[in-house]
């Protein structure tokens, strides 16, 4: 994604067409805005930083569209029209903007879609109205708090795709290695929301090859008491990995105490049976 600011001088004159959001998530009714760009469309985020589905430069991975960002810090002051006149500024042959039903523009979401509309008559604004999924209106909020209280399925079904994170692998304790079952620890430092603690079942993608897994995310209760998201290749062993990204399918059960580590490795093995049920009818 090509970061712009409000004191931007360059010009990106191909651009026709553009779709105005958050973008978090880049979900089902996302989609249906990319769906009304032209052949010189492009995507405008206009993001928070932190917490998020999809991470700022993430959301390439979702479409084939070009993709410009603001830092919403960095606009937030803009009134309607000042954004407006930026935005002219930065794409000098825009001829169309599509927007979501509910979106605001301007410092304190000032103009209304029909507001745009009635004030930016040079363009012709697109608005694109709710989406919703058997009664479900989607929006990245609601895939949150799915997410949030561990139902995958929900959240799964409402982005159009598996939930996945992506992270380093990190020097884990070695107590998987040598008493347990060998993981992966990966680090959340592009911070992707991340479901409700607990054990999952997914699939873990290791450069081009992916693999069924059981990930845990969570304080380490029975160890360490630190907090950690490890990942379990089943039935497959990998001696080196510098990055990973996690597929989350279904929550298999909280987070809990075991009295030792052979009770834990004991729960641990029928966790990874559970999970090879689940994808043997997927």
């Amino acid at each position: 994604m090509t970061l712009l600011d409000k004191n931007s001088t360059q010009q990106f004159t191909q651009v026709e067409s553009l779709c105005l959001g958050n973008f978090d998530g880049i979900h089902l009714a996302h989609k249906e805005l990319f769906k009304r760009l032209n052949e010189k469309g492009a995507v405008l985020v206009i993001g928070a930083e932190n917490g998020l589905l999809t991470p700022l430069h993430f959301r390439n991975n979702y479409t084939n569209k070009p993709i410009y960002g603001f830092f919403l810090r960095d606009i937030k002051s803009l009134q309607a029209e000042e954004f407006y006149s930026l935005l002219l500024k930065i794409f000098p042959n825009l001829n169309k903007i599509i927007v979501g039903y509910d979106f605001k523009m301007g410092k304190n979401r000032e103009y209304s879609t029909d507001q745009m509309r009635q004030e930016f008559t040079a363009l012709h604004i697109e608005v694109v109205e709710e989406c919703a999924l058997q009664g479900q209106s989607i929006h990245s909020q609601t895939i949150l708090q799915a997410l949030n209280s561990g139902d995958i399925s929900q959240a799964n079904a409402l982005l159009g795709r598996e939930y996945s994170i992506e992270g380093n692998v990190l020097s884990g304790q070695g107590i998987g290695k040598k008493l347990l079952y060998p993981t992966l620890n990966i680090s959340n430092k592009h911070q992707f929301a991340l479901p409700k603690e607990g054990v999952y079942a997914t699939r873990t993608k290791i450069g081009t090859d992916i693999y069924l897994s059981a990930t845990f995310l969570g304080v380490r209760q029975t160890t360490d008491g630190q907090f950690a998201i490890e990942t379990h290749l089943i039935d497959k062993r990998v001696e080196s990995a510098t990055n990973v990204e996690i597929f989350f399918l279904k929550r298999i059960r909280d987070n809990r105490v075991f009295a030792n580590t052979q009770v834990l490795k004991t729960q641990i093995s029928k966790d990874i049976a559970q999970i090879k049920q689940i994808s043997s009818k997927i």
